[in-house]
């Protein structure tokens, strides 16, 4: 019997200095979010084509935008658009809605802020620049977006994300026309996390 506890103490020793020696070599997994990428830069922002009243009141109405994303109130979210123009718009509204599964009186659960591809947050975000070219109002937004991931990187990652707001002035006041990321047009594109 004794020299069966031997040989056991012997492997669980052997064992022991085995994986101290595997946790020495081994690299520490790189943190995916660095500080680079929440690294949001105050710099004046750039305004062309209107004057200080236009541009507080454009910066009042992004206000209010950022406010109902982060509050959740996704029907006077999306009453800051205009109506959509044509079937794929309204194909967008209604998928952003949940309304595109809903049968009967079912009411439908929305997937804007709720579904994987659909839900971050923006705790910070800036504007670049404000620019107006006849009655169009371009507005050019560094936004956080802080969202879970379930993929490769368990938990929470943040990242600054480049975003258009196209505005029109209309009988109710401002409105959006499109919201999108760099170089991808789409009314409500911008809703996308990536």
């Amino acid at each position: 019997m004794n020299k069966a506890k031997i040989i056991i103490a012997a492997c669980i020793l052997i064992a022991g200095f085995f994986g101290y020696f595997i946790g020495k070599t081994t690299t520490p997994i790189p943190s995916p979010v660095s500080n680079t990428q929440v690294n949001l830069q105050n710099e004046q922002i750039k305004v062309t084509g209107i004057d200080s009243t236009k541009q507080k009141q454009i910066e009042d109405f992004a206000d209010k935008f950022y406010e109902y994303q982060q509050q959740r109130e996704i029907d006077k979210l999306l009453a800051l658009f205009t109506p959509p123009a044509d079937k794929q718009e309204q194909d967008e509204l209604d998928s952003l809605l949940g309304k595109d599964y809903a049968t009967g009186d079912e009411k439908p659960l929305p997937r804007l802020f709720s579904t994987q591809g659909l839900s971050y947050r923006v705790p910070a975000r800036y504007i670049r620049t404000i620019s107006a070219q006849n009655s169009a109002i371009t507005v050019l937004v560094d936004e956080m977006r802080v969202m879970y991931s379930g993929m490769e990187y368990v938990g929470y990652t943040a990242q600054i994300t480049k975003l258009t707001l196209d505005l029109v002035d209309t009988n109710e006041g401002l409105k959006i026309s499109n919201y999108y990321h760099k170089d991808v047009q789409g009314k409500y594109e911008g809703f996308g996390a990536y």
